[in-house]
């Protein structure tokens, strides 16, 4: 059986590239054939990767349409499987990539593939974390799909798909949804994120260089407009007004580039200079890593910390709340999309409200709450004067074992 996968690479450092790496490689092993167009590798490591890849030009068609109706035909595969954020590619084409000679996008190559290889099955694997709905997912999750399985990350687009065909003038069947869109989550390893001990919390600190007596907070995300992550030194510095015995005691870690930029464009914040103007101390008050930690390093972050907060929003699984759970943290999330799915029943999950604002935010335009600090402040500040019990802890960690262990997802897969 062969696989054609059209995705992340299994080494990149994305959540598409961790999924990659779990379903890909457990499907490897199980003897599938793997053939994958690679979206954010590096030609230099593919030698890293245990199956025949294609690597798209990252500077002039960094998803690959160009290559992808090429490929498919001379690989003949039996399943096309796909999966990444699907904003750019299917909304808008790159030059070159054509279908009988017009310009095309992934939507109509994809449309194309179906008709030219019949007998190839297809199946799709989306985050969809704002709303409503574009055209492109309504074809996916809609009565003419263009994949025979599609799977998300969580029930969440089950909501947000009700509400999209209501704002269409449709009537929806939750049933006739739900049986179409199935749910798999991420997978989270187990093996890897641990509840530490006292003694590996303090080596983790050492190794991080961070305060041994501090309080922590931990803020993980890429430094993108879409992560908002300008509201954890707004979180930070409300937290220090209201209760100023934690000056010099608490300290926000925001483990993310701290001016993070692409081919010469701006990602997300220069989050150096906004900390100076909510009255933060870089060093004291807010510190950033120099780089990306690797993989098997970022447990570290989770056992360093006291809390984890996120401030980011329309998020489709979001790893590393799921991280820090398993890790023992208690997490402050916003309370919508998937966190909403997923940790409202949570263990050792605090969901604090949106502000009620709603913005188009970032290159992607997607629909998003915006985050209330005071809420989020008020919570950390109540998990500095009460941490949770370590039968919390372990709680957290056996809900989250339960939906999201690496080894049941790759079974369902």
């Amino acid at each position: 059986m062969k696989l054609f996968a059209w995705c992340d690479s299994p080494l990149a450092p994305t959540g598409f590239g961790r999924s990659a790496q779990h379903v890909l490689h457990a499907l490897h092993e199980a003897g599938w054939e793997i053939v994958q167009l690679a979206i954010n590798q590096d030609p230099s490591g593919v030698q890293a990767i245990p199956w025949k890849v294609y690597l798209p030009d990252r500077n002039s068609d960094p998803y690959g349409l160009r290559q992808l109706a090429e490929v498919v035909r001379e690989e003949k595969p039996d399943l096309f499987w796909a999966t990444f954020d699907p904003e750019v590619p299917w909304k808008y084409g790159v030059p070159g990539a054509k279908v009988n000679g017009k310009d095309a996008n992934a939507l109509d190559l994809v449309t194309n593939l179906r008709k030219t290889n019949p007998g190839m099955r297809a199946m799709g694997w989306f985050p969809v974390d704002g709303g409503p709905l574009s055209n492109f997912e309504m074809a996916v999750l809609g009565a003419a799909p263009l994949f025979d399985y599609v799977a998300t990350m969580s029930s969440h687009v089950h909501d947000l798909m009700e509400w999209t065909l209501r704002l269409r003038g449709h009537e929806p069947d939750r049933a006739q949804i739900e049986s179409r869109l199935h749910v798999i989550p991420h997978g989270i390893d187990f093996d890897l994120y641990k509840i530490p001990t006292a003694e590996e919390r303090l080596e983790a600190r050492r190794k991080l260089n961070l305060p041994e007596e501090a309080f922590i907070i931990a803020q993980v995300e890429r430094n993108q407009q879409r992560k908002q992550n300008y509201f954890g030194l707004d979180v930070m510095e409300r937290l220090l007004k209201r209760t100023p015995e934690l000056r010099g005691k608490a300290m926000l870690y925001q483990h993310m580039l701290p001016d993070e930029e692409s081919q010469g464009c701006q990602l997300g914040y220069n989050l150096p200079e906004l900390s100076w103007r909510y009255g933060l101390k870089a060093g004291q008050d807010v510190i950033w890593p120099r780089d990306f930690l690797p993989t098997e390093m970022m447990p570290l972050v989770y056992q360093a910390a006291d809390v984890f907060l996120s401030t980011s929003t329309g998020e489709g699984f979001q790893y590393p709340a799921w991280e820090a759970l398993v890790s023992g943290l208690p997490i402050v999330v916003p309370n919508d999309s998937a966190r909403k799915a997923w940790f409202k029943d949570a263990p050792n999950a605090h969901l604090y409200s949106h502000s009620g604002e709603i913005v188009m935010r970032g290159g992607y335009q997607r629909r998003m709450n915006m985050p209330n600090p005071a809420a989020a402040a008020g919570i950390v500040r109540k998990l500095w004067r009460k941490p949770p019990k370590n039968s919390q802890r372990e709680a957290g960690r056996a809900w989250a074992q339960r939906v999201a262990d690496v080894k049941d997802v790759r079974a369902k897969w």
